[in-house]
C-alpha cells in the first residue's frame, strides 16, 4: 500500500515468496513426474512415513514404501539426510507428492521363486503373532506364515503363542508358494514325524496303547511311534 504521499507505505515479503513458490511449483512439475527419480532432503520423520524437501514442495514416503522388510522410519532415514526415491504418485492439485525408497530395491520376491520349493526347510526369526498364526522372516522383504494349525503341536492350541514367541528363530518347511500372491505358507508338522518309523500298512492289526479319550473319538499310540485316531463310529461301542 501507498498512502499520504509516501509517509504510510507497507510493503509484504510473504507475497514475494508465495510469487517464488509459485514460481518454483511450476519448475518442479516439469521434472517431477510419475516414474522419475528425484532427490530431497529428509525433513521430518513421522511413524507413518518421512517427509522430504525437494526444493519447493514437500514429497511424502509412507512407511511401507521404505524397504521390502517391515521397519520403522527412523531405522531407514535420519534428519537431514539426502535421499534419492521414486516418484509414484504426483497430484499437483492437493500437493500431494508419493515417494518409494523401495522401488529403487530388487523385489526379494522375484528373487525367491529361483531360491525355496515345496518341502524346502528354512529358518527365519518368527516377526510377529496373530490370532492365526505367526509370520516367520525368511529373509528381508520375505515373510512366510505358520497357520495356528500346522505348529507341530499335539494338542490343539488356540494361540501361536503357547508355541512361538517374537524374535525366536524357528526351522520351518515350505508347505506351499504362491508368488503371484506373495504368499508362503510354512509348516512345523515335520517335527511330528521326525524319528519314527515307517506307515503301518493298511488292514495290518496293531496293539495301541490309549493317549487321549476325546468326544470325537480316542487317539493311540502305535508300535512306530505314530498317533492314531479311532473314531466314535469306529469303537463299535455304544452311543457316548
Amino acid at each position: 500500500e501507498y498512502k499520504e504521499r509516501g509517509r504510510n507505505i507497507v510493503v509484504s515479503r510473504r507475497a514475494l515468496l508465495e510469487e517464488e513458490r509459485v514460481t518454483k511449483r511450476e519448475e518442479l512439475k516439469k521434472k517431477i513426474k510419475v516414474g522419475e527419480n528425484v532427490t530431497g532432503i529428509v525433513r521430518n520423520i513421522q511413524n507413518f512415513g518421512v517427509f522430504v524437501d525437494l526444493g519447493g514442495v514437500d514429497g511424502l514416503i509412507p512407511a511401507s514404501e521404505l524397504s521390502w522388510s517391515r521397519v520403522n522410519p527412523s531405522e531407514v532415514v535420519e534428519d537431514g539426510q539426502e535421499v534419492t526415491a521414486k516418484v509414484i504418485g504426483a497430484d499437483w492439485d492437493k500437493e500431494r507428492i508419493s515417494l518409494s525408497l523401495k522401488a529403487l530395491a530388487s523385489d526379494p520376491w522375484v528373487q525367491s521363486a529361483e531360491k525355496y520349493s515345496k518341502g524346502q526347510r528354512i529358518t527365519g526369526k518368527v516377526a510377529r503373532l496373530t490370532d492365526f498364526g505367526a509370520f516367520v522372516e525368511i529373509e528381508p522383504g520375505l515373510d512366510g506364515m505358520i497357520h495356528v494349525s500346522a505348529m507341530g503341536a499335539t494338542e490343539r492350541i488356540k494361540h501361536p503363542k503357547e508355541v512361538l514367541e517374537v524374535g525366536q528363530e524357528v526351522e520351518a518347511e515350505i508347505d506351499s508358494l504362491d508368488m503371484q500372491k506373495r504368499r508362503v505358507s510354512l509348516s512345523l508338522d515335520y517335527k511330528l514325524f521326525e524319528g519314527l518309523g515307517d506307515l503301518p500298512r493298511v488292514h495290518s492289526k496293531l496293539d495301541c496303547a490309549v493317549e487321549k479319550v476325546a468326544d470325537f473319538g480316542v487317539f493311540v499310540k502305535l508300535p512306530t511311534g505314530h498317533v492314531g485316531v479311532i473314531a466314535n463310529s469306529e469303537m463299535n461301542t455304544r452311543r457316548g
